[in-house]
């Protein structure tokens, strides 16, 4: 069930566009986004963490995709990036691992 949220954030920052021979593929499923302010946050987050160099975050579905450096940041660390954009903003998102490739 969506939430109704009226919330800001800043505008969307871009992940830097820089890739390595060891580039993964991150998808997750994301709970707690009641709009796209929620989404924007949750995508400014995973942008500006180093080694992330792709994110695409879709609300309706309640996912995201993520490309990321393995040298510099791991698979396993996303969700909790997601929890921490949550918390600076007095919400409560929640994030999982679904498929990494």
């Amino acid at each position: 069930m969506e939430q109704t949220c009226t919330c800001h954030v800043d505008k969307i920052q871009s992940a830097p566009a820089s890739a390595t021979s060891g580039t993964q593929a991150v998808a997750l499923r994301l709970e707690g986004l009641g709009c796209q302010n929620c989404a924007n946050r949750v995508h400014n987050a995973l942008a500006s963490t180093p080694g992330v160099t792709f994110v695409h975050v879709d609300l309706p579905s309640g996912t995201a995709t993520v490309h990321i450096d393995q040298d510099q940041v791991r698979a396993l660390e996303l969700p909790d990036i997601v929890r921490a954009a949550g918390w600076s903003s007095g919400h409560h998102y929640d994030a999982m691992v679904i498929d990494t490739a």
